[in-house]
C-alpha cells in the first residue's frame, strides 16, 4: 500500500545547505506536517559524510545523487531526485528547497488534492514575460499561456512560472515530468545570452515550460504556502495576505541559524513559530559540526560567540596567556580553537589547534602559519599515544548534546594531558541557556572523579562559564596556588625566557618553586652571567645552595657543579616545601657533588690547583651570616677560584637603603652598624684580589632590595 505523501529535497555540498536542511527537517517534524519515514534526503556527491551520518541517525531516507550537468547552475541538482524510484512509493510527492520552513501543520492542505500539480506563482517577474514568451516559441509549445500577476508585484507572468521551493506533485506524473523538465533544462544552456542574469533560474524556467508542454492539470496555491521573506520591505502589504504557513527564507538566517525577523508583525509571528520549532528540535538533535561550519563560513566576524569577542575575550586572554607562555616551549593542545581569535597572540612554539569546523581551521591557519592545526571531531581523532604538557579546551563542553558525549570528552581531555588541563565549562546551573548549550553537572565534580587528576582550581570566569585548572598526578605540585601564582608572576617578568626554563625544572624536579619574588630576578641574573662567559663549560660552585633549581640547571647545561650548605636540616627530596635546609642534589643528578659543610671550610674540599673552580655564585646567602664570618668566606672564595674566574653574588638590602639585610630565618644576625653596607661588601671583595666588573641595585621587587655583583679574580 502506497504512502500518502513523500517529502523530498536535495542537499548540495555547502554549510549553508546543511543548516537549512536541519531547519527544514525540524519544522517538518515538529509541526507534524511529516513523519520521519516520509522524508527523503538526497545528497549530492561531495556532501560531508558526517552530515550524512547525522541525518541517517534521524531515521530518514538518505539517497546519494550525482550533480546535474556542470554547465547548469547547481540549483538544477534538484532534478536528480526525480530519478529516485523511492518517491513513487507515495501518492503525492512534495518537492522542497532546503530554505523552506514550516510554521504550521499543512498536512491537510497537502493531501487536499491528489490529482493536481500545485505550486505558487513567482514572487517577481523572473524572468520577464517577454523572455518567457520568446522561450515558449523557441521550444514550440503550442498551448497559449494563461497570465497572472506575480505574488509580490503587479507585473504579469505565465501561471506555470512557479516559485521554487514547494511543489506538490502526484507521483503518477513524475516520469513524464522528469523527462521533459531535464531535457528543457539542458536545452536552455544555449539560451544563456537571452536569459542573462536569469540564467540561475533555469530549474524554475524549465519546470514552467515543461508543465505547459505536458498539459498536466495544475493549480496555483496561495502565497501563504510558499511565502518569501527575502524581498524589500516595501513589497509586503499586510492586508493582502494571511499569516504565512510555509516560509521561504532563502539565506535570511542569523548567526544562530534562526530565521531573521522582518519587523512586520504578521510575518514575524510565523517566523517566531518556525524558530520555536527549530529550537525544540535542536535541544534533542544538536550537531556541533553543522552549526559551527555554518557560523564560521557566514559570520566570521562574530566567531564562536560572546566569549570570543570584546570584554570577555580580553578577560580570557589575561587568564590564559600566562599559561600558554609557561608551556610555550613544550607541547600545547588547544581543543576547540575556533577561528583562533582567543589564542592567536599567545607566545608559544609547539601549538596544535583542533576544531570540528573546517571553516574555522581555514581562518585559524591564516592567523598563525607557524602553528599546527587539525580539522576533525575530537572524540574521533586518534592521537596514537601522544600527550601534551598543556591541554586547553575553551567553551566546548557546554555544547555537548548528551551526557555520554560530555563524559567522553572530559575523559579524553584528561587522558591527553601530561601536566595541566585548563577547561571551560559550567560549574553550576547556568544563568544563560539556549538550545545549543547543555548542563549536566559541575565540571569540577566530573574532574574529581578522574583518577589521573591530582588537584583542581577555579582560575577565572566570564558570564556563567568557569575556567578550571586541573593538575595531573604524575606532575603533582606541593602547592597548586603557588604554582598558579608563579605562572602569572613569570609572565610579568623581564628575562622570562631563561626564567621559564628554571621554573619548569624546579617544578618538574621538586614539585615546587620558591614564592620569594626576588628569585625571579636573581636566578636569571646568575644564569645569564654564567652562560655569557666564553670558553668550554665551566666548573661552578654554589655557596648556600639550600633548595633551588640552579645546580640542576647548570648540570643539565653541561657544567661541573658543586654545592655546599651548612644547614642542619636534611631535606627529604620527596617533601620539599621551602628553600631552607641541606639538599643532596646527587639524588636528582648523580653528577652533582653536594657537601653539608660550612663555607668557612671550602678549602677542605677544593685544595688543589686542578680542583679550583671557574665560577662561584651565591644567591642571597652572605647577608644571613655575621660580617666577620662573611669576610672569611669571601677570603676562602678567593683561594678556590681560578685566576680570571668570576664571583657572582646577589645580596639582600634593607629597603631603600644600602644597609645589608641583617635577618636569618626570622632572627636578627647582628645590628646594622656591625653588619655593614653593600659598599663594605664591595671593599671586602676587592681586598681578596677581585675586580668588580658589574654592580647594580634593584629596589622594590620583594620585601628587600637586591644588590647584584660580578667580580673577576685577578
Amino acid at each position: 500500500m502506497k504512502k500518502k505523501v513523500c517529502f523530498s529535497f536535495v542537499v548540495d555540498a555547502d554549510p549553508i545547505f546543511y543548516i537549512q536542511t536541519l531547519n527544514l527537517i525540524a519544522t517538518l517534524l515538529k509541526s507534524k506536517t511529516a513523519k520521519p519515514e516520509e522524508i527523503v534526503v538526497h545528497v549530492v556527491e561531495g556532501v560531508d559524510k558526517d552530515f550524512i551520518e547525522f541525518v541517517e541517525k534521524l531515521t530518514l531516507e538518505v539517497h546519494e545523487v550525482k550533480p546535474i550537468d556542470y554547465k547548469l547552475p547547481r540549483y538544477c541538482n534538484k532534478l536528480r531526485q526525480l530519478e529516485n524510484e523511492y518517491l513513487k512509493t507515495a501518492e503525492l510527492v512534495v518537492l522542497l528547497d532546503t530554505d523552506i520552513a514550516f510554521a504550521d501543520n499543512v498536512r491537510d492542505f497537502i493531501e487536499s488534492s491528489s490529482q493536481l500539480i500545485r505550486g505558487k506563482v513567482v514572487d517577481l517577474p523572473n524572468p520577464p514575460l517577454e523572455i518567457l514568451e520568446k522561450l515558449r516559441q523557441e521550444f514550440d509549445i503550442k498551448k497559449k499561456p494563461n497570465l497572472t500577476n506575480t505574488s509580490h508585484s503587479n507585473e504579469l507572468t505565465f501561471d506555470t512560472n512557479w516559485n521554487e521551493g514547494f511543489y506538490i506533485i502526484p507521483s503518477k506524473y513524475l516520469d513524464t515530468l522528469y523527462t521533459s523538465w531535464t531535457k528543457i533544462a539542458s536545452d536552455l544552456i544555449k539560451y544563456q545570452t537571452l536569459l542573462g542574469r536569469y540564467f540561475i533560474h533555469i530549474d524554475q524556467i524549465s519546470f514552467c515550460l515543461s508543465l505547459m508542454k505536458s498539459e498536466f492539470p495544475y493549480e496555483l496555491i496561495p502565497v501563504e504556502y510558499n511565502f518569501p521573506i527575502h524581498l524589500d520591505l516595501n513589497a509586503y502589504d499586510e492586508d493582502s495576505f494571511s499569516s504565512p504557513k510555509v516560509l521561504h527564507y532563502h539565506k535570511k538566517l542569523d548567526c544562530h541559524g534562526f530565521i531573521e525577523f522582518l519587523s512586520i508583525p504578521k510575518i514575524d509571528q510565523s517566523i517566531k513559530k518556525a524558530n520555536e520549532l527549530i529550537s525544540l528540535f535542536r535541544k534533542k538533535n544538536f550537531d556541533n559540526k553543522i552549526f559551527w561550519e555554518y557560523r564560521y563560513q557566514r559570520f566570521e566576524d562574530i566567531g564562536s560567540g560572546i566569549g570570543s569577542r570584546g570584554e570577555n575575550l580580553e578577560t580570557r586572554r589575561k587568564i590564559l596567556y600566562p599559561f600558554f607562555y609557561f608551556y610555550g616551549n613544550k607541547q600545547i593542545l588547544d581543543v576547540g580553537c575556533g577561528d583562533l581569535e582567543l589564542s592567536c597572540m599567545a607566545e608559544c612554539e609547539n601549538y596544535t589547534g583542533i576544531d570540528i569546523s573546517e571553516e574555522a581551521i581555514k581562518i585559524a591557519r591564516k592567523k598563525r602559519t607557524d602553528w599546527n592545526f587539525i580539522a576533525g571531531d575530537f572524540n574521533r581523532l586518534n592521537f596514537e599515544g601522544q600527550r601534551y604538557d598543556l591541554v586547553y579546551c575553551g567553551a566546548v563542553l557546554i555544547h555537548q548534546p548528551t551526557y555520554e558525549q560530555y563524559l567522553n570528552f572530559v575523559s579524553k581531555l584528561v587522558e591527553l594531558t601530561e601536566d595541566v588541563l585548563i577547561v571551560e565549562g559550567y560549574d553550576s546551573s547556568p544563568l544563560y541557556t539556549s538550545d545549543i548549550t547543555f548542563y549536566y553537572e559541575p565540571i569540577t565534580e566530573t574532574l574529581k572523579r578522574n583518577h589521573k587528576v591530582a588537584s583542581i582550581k577555579h582560575i577565572g570566569s566570564y558570564r556563567d562559564t568557569s575556567i578550571i585548572l586541573a593538575k595531573m598526578k604524575n606532575k603533582e605540585v606541593v602547592d597548586l596556588d603557588l604554582f598558579i601564582e608563579t605562572v602569572y608572576y613569570l609572565y610579568t617578568c623581564p628575562n622570562r625566557k631563561v626564567l621559564r626554563e628554571i621554573i619548569q625544572l624546579s617544578f618538574d624536579s621538586f614539585g615546587w618553586f620558591t614564592e620569594t619574588k626576588s628569585r625571579f630576578y636573581e636566578y636569571p641574573y646568575i644564569v645569564e652571567q654564567v652562560e655569557n662567559m666564553q670558553g668550554e663549560k665551566k666548573r661552578v660552585l654554589e655557596i648556600g645552595a639550600g633548595v633551588n633549581p640552579l645546580p640542576l640547571y647548570f648540570s643539565k647545561k653541561g657544567f661541573d657543579v658543586i654545592t655546599i650548605d651548612n644547614h642542619e636540616t636534611q631535606v627529604d627530596p620527596n617533601k620539599i616545601k621551602s628553600e631552607w635546609g641541606f639538599l643532596d642534589y646527587s639524588l636528582f643528578d648523580k653528577t652533582i657533588k653536594s657537601f653539608n659543610i660550612d663555607a668557612l671550610y671550602i678549602d677542605k674540599i677544593i685544595n688543589k690547583d686542578d680542583e679550583k673552580v671557574d665560577i662561584v655564585y651565591s644567591v642571597s646567602t652572605l647577608e644571613h651570616i655575621p660580617s666577620i664570618k662573611r669576610r672569611y668566606i669571601i677570603k676562602n672564595i678567593g683561594q678556590v677560584i681560578k685566576p680570571g674566574g668570576s664571583l657572582l653574588l646577589t645580596i639582600d638590602l634593607i629597603p631603600n637603603k644600602n644597609l645589608v639585610w641583617n635577618y636569618s630565618e626570622g632572627k636578627v644576625v647582628e645590628d646594622t652598624s656591625t653588619h655593614g653596607t653593600i659598599e663594605d661588601v664591595l671593599l671586602e671583595i676587592n681586598k681578596e684580589d677581585f675586580i668588580i666588573s658589574d654592580f647594580s641595585i634593584v629596589r622594590g621587587i620583594g620585601r628587600t632590595d637586591i644588590a647584584f655583583i660580578k667580580a673577576v679574580k685577578i
